[in-house]
């Protein structure tokens, strides 16, 4: 094998090795930078879906709120039961003005309810201490939104949404509590996103609100989201409070816990697949013309090599014909590389080979032995 089929199997091979451990090395930040850049966008999706429901839920609160602060219903919920008959009108122009409530009705501090709008007048009296909303509002004192459940009157998912009355001293003595209706959040919650979907559990974990969009292209999607709430379910029993992760139908998966609910986006990963693929062949583009000019200047070098070597071959092997007017190429003389520094030391050879041959003929010529001179006996 010539050294300049060698020089390029080496540059070959090296090349191969330095292109499959670059891969290799940039593969997996490849995928961690497009991990990260996904788990932003949908953590900023979250923040998003969580300024929406606050949004939603507001309008509801200051609505009850502006109930709570009535003085017929303070006065109602102190014991003046002449007030309720107005305080039930009151009511039920709130759920006009206020058109995701379903319910809204006035309880004492026992959780009794005083008034009720005109849809549920039959519950006043009842004892309603067992409802999340009545407990929460009381430990905490503040406006409490309660966990999920199927509302009576429609049979769909509702939220209790309960904010304290303070008498003039400022001591709880009952609450307003308004029962959202979820279906219009459902529906804004389906503008934010295409090809994934939203879900909201509430403080327990349980599933409130949903959205699915048609074009995730699942043969089962309902199974798959159920799937992957079940997955989160799983990880907020296991005490996390925001995850990002890839399910078994390659949807890119996000969750972050509040303290009154969880909110769940996901994406399938096809976006992320296509700009992985793109960045892929961009690479794989860049780095194949580099491999190809670094073998191109590889060859180049190799073939300068073995041209000029096979230059100096050509020389001497005219020296060793008997060609002792052979001289060695000018290029070779002035090159400064090792192959140079050889040339010029066959030049000093082929001179002091020359002068060799010279003295030799010259001392032939006298008479004299041309071999090196005889040594002296000893005297005796």
């Amino acid at each position: 094998m010539t050294i300049r089929t060698r020089i390029i199997a080496i540059s070959v091979v090296a090349i191969l090795v330095a292109a499959a451990v670059g891969w290799l090395t940039m593969a997996p930040q490849l995928q961690q930078t497009l991990n990260d850049r996904e788990h932003e966008r949908q953590d900023q999706l979250i923040v998003y879906t969580r300024r929406l429901v606050d949004v939603y839920f507001g309008e509801a609160q200051r609505k009850i709120e502006s109930l709570a602060v009535d003085p017929e219903v303070i006065a109602l919920v102190q014991g003046n039961a002449g007030l309720g008959s107005a305080v039930n009108d009151k009511l039920t122009a709130g759920l006009v003005q206020a058109s995701i409530l379903d319910d809204l009705a006035v309880h004492d501090i026992t959780c009794v309810p005083r008034a009720c709008d005109a849809k549920c007048l039959k519950v006043i009296g009842g004892d309603y201490s067992d409802r999340d909303y009545c407990r929460g509002v009381k430990e905490t004192k503040a406006a409490y939104l309660s966990g999920g459940f199927n509302s009576a009157v429609t049979q769909k998912p509702v939220i209790g949404l309960a904010v304290p009355v303070k008498s003039g001293l400022g001591e709880m003595v009952g609450y307003v509590v308004g029962i959202v209706n979820l279906a219009r959040l459902n529906d804004s919650l389906a503008d934010l996103q295409v090809g994934g979907f939203t879900g909201i559990l509430d403080r327990y974990g349980n599933h409130i609100v949903g959205t699915l969009f048609s074009d995730m292209k699942l043969a089962k999607p309902g199974e798959s989201v159920a799937a992957d709430i079940n997955m989160v379910t799983a990880r907020l029993q296991a005490g996390e409070t925001t995850n990002f992760f890839e399910d078994n139908d390659g949807h890119l998966v996000s969750f972050r816990k509040y303290d009154d609910m969880t909110i769940i986006v996901g994406q399938p990963n096809a976006p992320q697949l296509a700009v992985e693929k793109k960045i892929s062949i961009q690479t794989s583009a860049s780095l194949a013309v580099t491999l190809l000019a670094v073998m191109l200047v590889n060859i180049l070098i190799a073939f300068s090599i073995g041209r000029r070597l096979k230059m100096l071959g050509r020389n001497i092997d005219d020296i060793s014909r008997g060609k002792m007017d052979t001289k060695i190429d000018s290029k070779l003389m002035t090159s400064r590389d090792e192959i140079g520094d050889l040339a010029r030391a066959f030049d000093r050879t082929l001179v002091s080979l020359k002068l060799a041959m010279r003295y030799g003929q010259k001392d032939r010529s006298d008479g004299e032995p041309s071999g090196p001179p005889a040594e002296k006996p000893p005297k005796g």
